[in-house]
């Protein structure tokens, strides 16, 4: 059955009628870097599914995926909308949403444009005048942002409270604290030695281990994930 479902899932994300112009998804036969690394396997499953791709070439025109590369907040949202396929609900807007009604440092042509919209509609981030795409994310940020998915996606919550596992929380809000408590109770994301860490940065090659513990928690839920797919497909 969780085959089944990640098969559907990865035809989904192929026919999704929201187009991205992001960097291409770079088949992981072709990427030179990643050989080795304690992360290759969750590289190598977060490209296949279309998740996550190579950052640029090489002269022979292989990808580079660069796993150690810090994890940007343009790369979040796509990851965002790849994950969730999150859309647009066009009845609630008289014209199709800009960039520029949300941020003011992200152009239309930015690669990361639709994306970014996407995350904007849906209220993944926190809403701010500037986006700061370039800026690494940090690990607050993504689980907030995956939560805040889980949420729009109808995932079932489990029962957490608002007071801190983490010894490094205690300065949060308690809607992020809620947010870094169900991630760690889904085992999408854990803390070291009690501490979150919640303003350090994270690898891409963290992100890929993130991206597939979020998507075996949707497949746990498929049948509501799926149909929150289908839905944004226009069935």
């Amino acid at each position: 059955m969780k085959r089944l479902m990640a098969g559907i899932l990865v035809m989904s994300l192929m026919f999704m009628h929201i187009t991205l112009e992001a960097s291409a998804v770079v088949p992981t036969g072709s990427i030179t870097d990643i050989g080795g690394h304690w992360a290759q396997a969750d590289i190598e499953k977060a490209c296949t599914q279309g998740l996550m791709g190579g950052v640029s070439e090489d002269a022979q025109g292989a990808g580079i995926f660069r796993p150690d590369k810090d994890l940007s907040r343009a790369e979040l949202a796509l990851i965002m909308v790849r994950i969730f396929a999150l859309d647009i609900d066009k009845t609630k807007y008289v014209r199709h949403p800009t960039a520029s009604d949300y941020y003011l440092d992200v152009n239309e042509s930015d690669w990361y444009a639709r994306a970014v919209i996407l995350c904007a509609v849906n209220e993944v981030f926190p809403f701010e005048q500037q986006f700061r795409p370039g800026e690494s994310a940090s690990r607050l940020e993504v689980a907030q942002a995956i939560y805040k998915c889980c949420v729009l996606r109808k995932v079932p919550l489990p029962a957490v409270t608002n007071s801190a596992s983490f010894e490094d929380a205690g300065v949060l809000s308690p809607d992020q604290i809620q947010a870094l408590e169900f991630l760690s109770v889904k085992g999408i994301m854990n803390g070291y030695e009690n501490h979150f860490r919640p303003q350090d940065s994270l690898s891409r090659a963290e992100m890929a281990v993130i991206i597939n513990r979020s998507v075996s928690v949707l497949e746990e839920d498929g049948k509501i994930w799926l149909s929150g797919i289908l839905m944004s497909m226009g069935a």
